[in-house]
């Protein structure tokens, strides 16, 4: 059993290995940037540590809403690289046994950040590959900036 991160985006659920949960946080003022990226909401101050804030609804293409009081940040690490993915609602962490993920390259060879679907609890939960988000992320901003 490998332990995920469940959370929801416009009603949808989605997954992130635990290994990159670094901790979570309730939406907090978040600094504009200047000709921002547009999956880019801003910067958040977390103990004078700088951390960009991506929108990962522009990501999947959902429609767009001003944030929230009650969304909530996941601070995820990987290589000494932090960023923020910004969600509706953390629903909290759930063991799912290997037998229970279908790889997402045979269901949905198109899409480059899922790893995996899951169903559980009668949700389906699309489990997100986060190594390739910050790819994304970071070819993104190199080419943006």
């Amino acid at each position: 059993m490998q332990p995920f991160l469940l959370f929801t985006i416009d009603q949808q659920h989605f997954g992130l290995d635990l290994t990159y949960i670094e901790r979570i946080l309730w939406a907090m003022a978040v600094t504009p940037v200047p000709t921002p990226h547009p999956a880019l909401l801003g910067m958040i101050n977390i103990h004078e540590q700088i951390i960009p804030v991506v929108n990962m609804r522009h990501l999947f293409g959902q429609t767009n809403r001003d944030l929230l009081l009650n969304d909530q940040f996941i601070i995820c690490t990987h290589a000494n690289k932090s960023i923020a993915l910004w969600v509706d609602h953390v629903l909290g962490v759930a063991p799912l046994a290997q037998e229970e993920l279908t790889s997402a390259q045979t269901l949905l060879p198109y899409v480059q950040l899922i790893q995996a679907v899951a169903y559980d609890n009668q949700q389906m939960i699309f489990i997100l590959e986060f190594i390739r988000i910050l790819q994304i992320w970071d070819s993104s901003i190199q080419v943006s900036s």
